[in-house]
């Protein structure tokens, strides 16, 4: 399967959670964030 890069960005918030998934906006980080604090991490 073919997947996008990501890469740093000056006019979006993109980045690397502390396990290692890739996000590419703050909405994501945001929904990450919570899933991984409320126990439901995929």
């Amino acid at each position: 399967m073919v997947s996008r890069k990501f890469g740093a960005s000056p006019v979006k918030v993109t980045g690397v959670t502390p396990d290692h998934v890739p996000f590419e906006s703050s909405l994501e980080e945001d929904l990450f964030f919570l899933l991984r604090f409320s126990g439901r991490w995929l």
